[in-house]
């Protein structure tokens, strides 16, 4: 064997020796590499899963019952609550702070008795009809303040749920006595009212459930340009997930 022919065989060893060790190192890091991206692209949708931010609610409705003025209504006509509600089936007593039978309202605030002064309680409903939408109603309210009254009760309505309570003299109560069966009420093109209606249980004495605020939010829902970031992050995951098979 001649100089020339050892010094080829030398070249062509070197090369391939070369070459093996060259994929023993790299191909374990291209592997990571695509290993990494995989992990990144599994990260970006969990995050956007659990991060996907929610709209703010918006206030649909909202009445603390403070600006129909200083002095109480007995009996008071739909014109007392400057067109935000009607009284249907029988009367309700608009009370003001300061005004009379104010000691009725607690805390010095404003209230609706919802059986009004004629021995008929009356069904209170917003005139606002609610559509298209979830809705979440909060109310608060407390049963009778007046002595002699042990028990009364209450039917609170919307968008087809039906509630009712009852409360013994005096204790205060909001919606979450009703547990979530107002949360996240779903109602469609026809559209709904909220009322609220004296009970059977102590009802059409003149001596009622006295309703303090109530106000009715369109519910949150998630972001759409979120969810479309979810999407397409879904999407890449599974494409990376499919070459990776394809490459095995």
């Amino acid at each position: 064997m001649g100089t020339q022919d050892f010094g080829k065989i030398v070249a062509i060893g070197i090369f391939y020796g070369a070459r093996i060790w060259y994929y023993k190192l790299m191909f374990p890091l291209m592997v990571s590499v695509k290993k990494m991206k995989f992990i990144a692209a599994a990260a970006l949708a969990t995050t956007l899963i659990t991060a996907v931010p929610a709209a703010a609610v918006t206030i649909a409705f909202q009445d603390d019952f403070s600006s129909y003025g200083t002095a109480s209504v007995l009996n008071a006509p739909d014109g007392t609550f400057g067109g935000n509600w009607t009284t249907t089936s029988g009367t309700v007593d608009y009370l003001a702070a300061g005004s009379d039978f104010s000691e009725l309202c607690p805390a010095g605030t404003n209230c609706i008795d919802l059986d009004g002064s004629t021995n008929v309680g009356g069904t209170f409903q917003t005139t606002q009809v609610f559509k298209n939408g979830y809705f979440n109603v909060l109310f608060s309210f407390s049963g009778s303040n007046r002595p002699g009254s042990p028990l009364d009760s209450m039917i609170v309505s919307f968008g087809g749920v039906v509630g009712s309570v009852i409360k013994s003299f005096g204790l205060v109560g909001n919606q979450t006595d009703f547990g979530v069966m107002f949360n996240n009420i779903y109602v469609g093109s026809a559209g709904t009212v909220l009322s609220f209606a004296d009970g059977t249980v102590g009802g059409s004495d003149n001596q009622g459930f006295l309703l303090k605020n109530v106000t009715v939010e369109l519910a949150a829902v998630p972001v759409p340009a979120a969810g479309g970031l979810l999407v397409l992050a879904l999407g890449g995951l599974a494409a990376m997930r499919r070459r990776k098979a394809a490459a095995v």
